[in-house]
């Protein structure tokens, strides 16, 4: 993922205790890194969302418009929630 996403500044999966869904949180420093992490998916991501249902995205902030269109054109009908305004808060990276 470095190599590949150098500009994505976190990349975390979740799953629930089941096993039956998954929360993937990415975290970039502007939407110009985002509209670059959509466009260099490559073909593990697609092999990847051949494999699940994407039943939507939260974005917290505000994407450009093509990432939007890129984000719409993958879930095919699932919703985009969108929260533009932050209000507050902090990411801590801790090194070791």
């Amino acid at each position: 993922m470095e190599e590949n996403k150098p500009h994505t500044t976190a990349h975390i999966a979740y799953i629930s205790e089941d096993g039956s869904e998954a929360s993937v949180v990415h975290i970039f420093p502007n939407s110009d890194a985002m509209g670059e992490h959509m466009q260099n998916l490559g073909n593990l991501g697609m092999k990847a969302f051949s494999l699940m249902e994407i039943i939507g995205f939260d974005v917290y902030g505000t994407p450009n418009q093509s990432v939007l269109d890129t984000m719409l054109r993958m879930i095919n009908g699932a919703k985009v929630i969108i929260r533009p305004e932050l209000v507050g808060g902090y990411i801590r990276i801790k090194s070791n």
